[in-house]
């Protein structure tokens, strides 16, 4: 079994002739648009893009965000554990 650690963290989904492909790349050929590749994150990824999104929010409004940043992390965390 490949250790999760090993993933990656962001994947795409791209066209590739009449059907698409997976890979790491949203636009792995000289003739492809990254505009054209589907974004996929991982639940960990979205997790803390999630976090990042919530720090920065509070942080431009002034708030207390060290208050609520890890308990908003960890009901992120929480909500998506069925996703595992």
């Amino acid at each position: 079994m490949t250790d999760k650690s090993d993933l990656p963290k962001v994947i795409y989904l791209i066209p590739d002739g009449g059907g698409y492909v997976w890979c790491e790349d949203p636009a792995p050929g000289i003739d492809m648009k990254e505009k054209d590749a589907i974004k996929y994150l991982s639940a960990e990824a979205f997790i803390q893009q999630a976090c990042e999104a919530v720090h920065t929010l509070f942080k431009d409004n002034g708030l207390q965000k060290d208050i609520y940043y890890t308990d908003i992390a960890q009901a992120i965390r929480d909500k998506f554990t069925l996703l595992d």
